[in-house]
Parts: C-alpha cells; structure tokens; sequence
C-alpha cells in the first residue's frame, strides 16, 4: 500500500484533490468492506487521466493489494 500511495504522488493528470482520493481510496480497496467496491469505481473512474507508464504501475499495484471483490471491479469482472 505505501509503494501505491508513492505512486499517486508521482503521476501527472491528477490534481492534489485527486491525488489525496487515489491515496486515501486505497486504503478501502485494501479491505474487504462495503467501501471496497466504491473505492475501487472511484480509482477506475481516475484511472484515464493518468494511462501513462506510472499509471499502469500504480493500477498493478493496487490491484495487487486489493480485496477480492475490489479487483474484481478494478479489472472489469
């Protein structure tokens, strides 16, 4: 999770408001709790604004500390 919110910090496309949401929604995305799956819709939502390499990165990265039910929407299953 602390290499994830590094990446945030280093992405261009994000304002700060977005780049504290990414961070902070990952901390959700971690856990298996009803905010998982919003968590998980905000930072797909974000996703676009930062396709570059950096943005491929942190998608791995987070979904690599996901829940089962946020990967699930952070891949599209």
């Amino acid at each position: 999770m602390i290499a994830a919110k590094a990446m945030a910090d280093e992405l261009e496309g994000l304002n700060d408001a977005e780049r504290l949401l990414v961070k902070a929604s990952i901390d959700d995305i971690a856990a298996d709790t009803p905010m998982s799956e919003v968590a998980a819709v905000r930072i797909k939502k974000l996703m676009p604004k930062v396709l570059t390499t950096g943005g491929e990165v942190l998608r791995k990265l987070i979904v690599d500390v996901a829940s089962d039910t946020a990967a699930k929407v952070l891949k599209g299953n």
